[in-house]
């Protein structure tokens, strides 16, 4: 294929998050060059030398997804929150709730996992809003359309107003099914509530359900 009159050699040079590798001789004409670039994140594209060289594309697309969910998380902060927090009490052994979900085997669907944005539109379309909290149907099995619910952070189960309720890394549920959960002694948390009620303080999550003997000092 013979060169273009104009034609610029641009082998090995930068634009943007791409580098111009050599010419794609199968979309090259006489009119125009076409270059096989690698973007930074390892994927190749063809493009034109306008292209490239009047910086109208910088990237194989990877960076302007990036600023899509950039700006997807910075306004939907609370929500992505709950998404993090999932992904890593199910995923990260450092998670302070590794051992209650991961650890048992409590796993995220493929199609949440690797997209927030799948996340957001399933969140979006079943009624989230801030107040709501997220919630396994079968705490049995792990997070996926089919499995999950929104429920209010304050719901306490069959309406009764004794039920304890008690919300940890976006997700509520009473005293009671947090124990069979964790498989913790009903008994022990509840004495643990019950002591803290007395001094008019909210126990937190990781004072009812501490795994030593002794409950922790901070409630």
């Amino acid at each position: 294929m013979s060169k273009s009159p104009n034609f610029k050699n641009l082998t090995n040079r930068k634009y943007g998050f791409l580098t111009a590798l050599y010419v794609d001789e199968d979309k090259t004409t006489p009119h125009h060059t076409y270059w096989v670039c690698q973007c930074v994140c390892g994927k190749t594209r063809s493009l034109q030398t306008f292209q490239l060289t009047s910086g109208r594309v910088t990237s194989c697309g990877c960076q302007n997804r990036k600023t899509k969910l950039h700006a997807i998380i910075k306004n939907r902060r609370r929500i992505y929150s709950v998404y993090s927090s999932m992904i890593a009490r199910c995923y990260n052994p450092k998670s302070i709730s590794y051992r209650y979900y991961g650890e048992k085997g409590i796993s995220v669907c493929d199609e949440w996992k690797n997209s927030f944005e799948s996340f957001v539109a399933w969140a979006e379309n079943n009624g989230y809003n801030d107040s709501l909290s997220i919630d396994r149907i079968d705490n049995s099995k792990g997070y996926s359309p089919s499995n999950c619910r929104w429920i209010p952070l304050s719901e306490q189960s069959n309406n009764k107003s004794t039920t304890v309720s008690i919300s940890h890394n976006g997700e509520t549920h009473n005293l009671k099914t947090w124990s069979d959960i964790l498989n913790f002694p009903y008994s022990l948390a509840k004495s643990r509530h019950k002591e803290a009620k007395k001094k008019n303080i909210t126990p937190s999550f990781d004072y009812l359900f501490a795994p030593n003997k002794k409950p922790r000092k901070t409630i």
